[in-house]
């Protein structure tokens, strides 16, 4: 084995980097909630209502609850490093409708509750067409797609 002048050889070297790469991105990923659940209170909480609905109709639909937690919290992860929403003086909700198939792309998009603003919107479905394609649902769903409800929230007083 090739070793280097403190006698570690190269490929216990290459293990220590990987760890440290995947420190760096679980404390990174770790952060991003962080911070989201300060700066975008409203959003998080709303995040969370999405996941409690979605949660309620696959357990109705008997697929298991649990398989859409990690679908879910990746969406949410994505789509709001994607959420550009304009500086605008008051607060604003938009509400869409996606229609994710079964192997994460996204099939439609629409608004089901305008923010009464063209440009907020307009980053509302852009940021959606922007994480497009998602990840594939869980496998355990039988369905061939899924409809989700996605609230932007935006917090004039949190966006100064």
């Amino acid at each position: 084995m090739e070793q280097n002048s403190n006698g570690i050889n190269s490929k216990k070297l290459a293990i220590i980097w990987v760890l440290v790469a995947v420190f760096i991105i679980i404390d990174t990923i770790c952060l991003g909630i962080i911070l989201l659940r300060k700066h975008q209170p409203k959003t998080y909480q709303k995040i969370q209502q999405n996941f409690s609905r979605l949660t309620r109709k696959a357990v109705k639909n008997n697929v298991p609850a649990a398989n859409f937690d990690t679908f879910m919290q990746n969406l949410q992860s994505d789509m709001m490093l994607n959420w550009n929403p304009p500086k605008i003086g008051t607060n604003a909700r938009v509400v869409v409708l996606m229609k994710i198939q079964k192997d994460g792309n996204l099939e439609s998009v629409k608004i089901l509750k305008s923010s009464g603003n063209s440009e907020m919107d307009n980053a509302a479905l852009n940021a959606v067409k922007s994480t497009a394609p998602f990840q594939p649902l869980p496998l355990s769903f039988t369905g061939e797609t899924v409809d989700v409800n996605f609230s932007f929230n935006y917090n004039a007083k949190n966006a100064e």
